[in-house]
């Protein structure tokens, strides 16, 4: 192995040492949300998997439609639904909240407020 590439294999190791250390790497994957909901009164999740939109906050009420994995919804405010589940009221086309189940999202470092 030549000297150049004993110094460029040397130097990509170190870069990616830095790398995966930095700060940056291991930031708080909740920062954008919570900076969103002091800008805007809401917060702005990713689901997991298919979560279906419901008019309560209940899985035996009617269901409007799903939020597709990886989609993204805005939370306004939670609120505990009669089995003790946290719901989240999220932002819709008419005037009125409809619920997800909080189930379907990463569990928050600083949740929404209730409503």
């Amino acid at each position: 192995m030549s000297k150049f590439a004993r110094g460029a294999a040397v130097m990509g190791a170190g870069l990616a040492l830095a790398v995966v250390l930095s700060p940056v790497a291991r930031a708080d994957d909740h920062a954008d949300a919570r900076a969103s909901a002091s800008r805007a009164g809401y917060i702005e999740l990713t689901a997991f998997d298919k979560t279906p939109i419901y008019t309560k906050p209940s899985d035996s009420s009617p269901r409007l439609g799903y939020v597709r994995a990886g989609g993204k919804v805005r939370v306004w405010c939670q609120v505990k639904g009669p089995s003790g589940n946290i719901w989240y009221a999220i932002q819709s086309l008419d005037s009125r909240p409809n619920y997800v189940w909080s189930g379907h999202f990463m569990s928050l470092v600083h949740p929404p407020k209730s409503c």
